[in-house]
């Protein structure tokens, strides 16, 4: 059985699976821009962070603030669609 655990430290967000008994254990570390300054980034930049931080980082948390920060710098509205599609509220 294959656990995954995440942690923060700082800039640098670490995904690690192993499994129970101990024999395998990989990690990777990404370095992701903080996200509580998304506002720096240009409209492009915060379409790439949402698409990476879904696909794959796997943090819908982390792409639906993306959206958010993109649709404040835009007229955009990606983030309730995209909230909406996440809650299973819209079909595809």
């Amino acid at each position: 059985m294959v656990s995954q655990d995440a942690s923060f430290n700082g800039s640098e967000l670490s995904l690690c699976s192993q499994n129970h008994q101990g024999i395998r254990q990989l990690c990777q570390r990404i370095h992701v821009r903080d996200w509580m300054q998304l506002d720096c980034l240009t409209a492009e930049q915060l379409k790439k962070y949402a698409v990476l931080a879904h696909d794959i980082l796997g943090s819908y948390d982390l792409a639906h603030l993306a959206l958010m920060a993109l649709d404040e710098k835009s007229t955009s509205d990606y983030a309730p669609s995209y909230l909406a599609r996440m809650m299973g509220e819209v079909s595809s």
